[in-house]
């Protein structure tokens, strides 16, 4: 269920509102219903990116597409890997979108990130230390 914009005000997040602003975005992108599972259809598959809190982007898209298109594969990296794993083993979008509107800017954020130093000086811009207790808040529900 999703949560009321008045609990959702109270809670430390940053994400509140995206899952809306990217599911308009991806509505107009998809005319109309496809599925594989119509004759000679090819299979269908979804890739989601990595990125931290962009998982919450997709979030919004996968609202939209999910609706319209049921890929037969879902593939990601990183928190994609993650948001892909919790709707492939029978989670909705919607208690996606409510795990990700109790993630906290601690753990997206740490407070020793320093970001102009992991631009230059890291192969990766987080550790993703992080994506572990992401990981297993997801996989509780």
């Amino acid at each position: 269920m999703v949560m009321e914009k008045e609990v959702a005000d109270s809670i430390d997040s940053p994400l509140e509102g995206i899952f809306s602003s990217s599911a308009s975005l991806y509505s107009n992108l998809l005319p109309r219903e496809q599925s594989s599972q119509q004759p000679g259809a090819h299979k269908i598959g979804m890739v989601l990116s990595g990125g931290g809190a962009r998982g919450a982007l997709e979030v919004g898209a996968m609202k939209v597409i999910l609706k319209k298109i049921m890929p037969d594969l879902i593939i990601g990296t990183s928190i994609g890997s993650i948001n892909g794993a919790f709707v492939a083993s029978g989670g909705t979008v919607d208690e996606l979108e409510e795990i990700w509107l109790h993630v906290s800017r601690r753990l997206l954020f740490p407070r020793n990130f320093s970001l102009f130093f992991k631009l230059f000086k890291a192969e990766s811009m987080s550790k993703n230390i992080n994506l572990k207790e992401i990981l297993q808040r997801v996989m509780k529900k």
